[in-house]
């Protein structure tokens, strides 16, 4: 006969019991976690399938105690995770009438099993259906309303429109890359360039292809006529009083941009880049008509900035070159390109704040004027 020493159990039956009277709390009624218009909802029955039952502590001081898992509660809530799940938001920055206000960042949510797990066994415990505000991970944002507001735009410090013809393909394109640079954010110190920013001009970023100046030729390109995009941020930057890092203007002179003060762009060169030398941050707010582009620049500068032209020197007007087709008749003449005069002249950048002028040297070239006749000896 082996003999013993008794062991009292660790739980009593009362302790069972209570533990039975609280799942029959746990499941009286469905549990909804709500947050900001989203909300899950446990069922009686998905709550006691998810309950479970466990022992906590050692020695005399052992308890038994309803448990729900994280794993269950992910496993309940299935595809639903993602209708409560959302990404943090940046601030930003809004014009409205000319002003600029900051729009306050917000928060993101992340759903956390183990979290809700707990959460969802403390609020069935009451006594009949309950609603409580869904806990979880909140997500900070990169750029916080504190960051936007450190910025210190105040108000539009230079606005620049360009026009054009309705409804060519060209215009889709300018559209595009205004579409992508609106509410781009340059702070103080940084650098912002046009083709890093927008990024290669393909069909599957949004271009299309149009009639563009590529080494002084004309052709057709995906993202052609996005240069009078690039002409109207020039003169943006240049009203703004920022610092050019690089800029190019185009082969010949285009009647429809102030001479001097226009850009052109490409990839991988030329690009279109400037220097945020200020104190404040600048926000670009750009908007289009289907006969005009604005670019806006908001910050906060104390001067204001005159553009002077000079005169047009070397002019050089355009020579006729002639190409004989055989197809056309006696004394008819098919002009394929209109000649465009070149000439060289400066622009003076003039600031208000009595800093040292800035000059900008521009040369045109002269574009032939080309016809085609049946013979090129004679004009007829």
């Amino acid at each position: 006969m082996v003999e013993g020493t008794p062991i009292d159990p660790s739980t009593t039956p009362e302790d069972v019991d209570a533990l039975v009277a609280d799942a029959r709390v746990a499941i009286d009624g469905r549990v909804e976690l709500a947050l900001q218009g989203r909300s899950i909802t446990f069922s009686p029955q998905q709550i006691g399938s998810a309950l479970k039952t466990r022992v906590r502590g050692t020695g005399d001081d052992v308890t038994l105690e309803l448990h729900i898992s994280g794993r269950s509660v992910r496993e309940i809530v299935g595809d639903k995770v993602d209708s409560l799940e959302t990404p943090p938001v940046d601030a930003g920055f809004e014009v409205v009438g000319g002003s600029v206000t900051v729009v306050p960042a917000r928060p993101g949510f992340e759903f956390v099993p183990k979290l809700t797990a707990t959460q969802l066994l403390d609020v069935a415990l009451r006594r009949g259906p309950a609603t409580a505000r869904l806990k979880g991970k909140k997500e900070s944002p990169d750029f916080t309303t504190r960051d936007a507001r450190s910025l210190d735009i105040k108000e539009r410090v230079s606005t620049f429109t360009t026009y054009h013809s309705c409804c060519e393909p060209r215009v889709e394109n300018i559209h595009r890359i205004a579409d992508i640079v609106d509410g781009a954010v340059v702070e103080p110190g940084e650098s912002f360039s046009l083709n890093d920013y927008v990024g290669p001009r393909t069909t599957a970023n949004g271009f299309v292809a149009a009639p563009s100046i590529r080494d002084g030729k004309f052709v057709e390109e995906v993202g052609g006529g996005i240069s009078q995009f690039a002409t109207t941020m020039f003169n943006a930057i240049f009203f703004g009083g920022y610092d050019f890092l690089e800029y190019q203007p185009h082969s010949y002179y285009i009647s429809r941009y102030p001479p001097g003060r226009e850009a052109t762009i490409s990839t991988p060169a030329p690009d279109l880049e400037f220097l945020n030398d200020s104190d404040a941050g600048i926000y670009i707010d750009t908007a289009y008509t289907d006969e005009s582009i604005t670019v806006s620049f908001y910050g906060n500068q104390n001067f204001d900035v005159d553009a002077r032209e000079g005169p047009r020197k070397n002019v050089t007007p355009p020579k006729t070159r002639c190409r004989e087709k055989k197809s056309l008749a006696r004394g008819e003449e098919n002009v394929v390109q209109e000649g465009l005069t070149g000439f060289d002249i400066v622009v003076t950048r003039v600031f208000s704040d009595g800093r040292p002028d800035e000059h900008f040297t521009t040369h045109y070239d002269m574009q032939p004027r080309i016809v085609e006749r049946r013979r090129c000896d004679k004009k007829r």
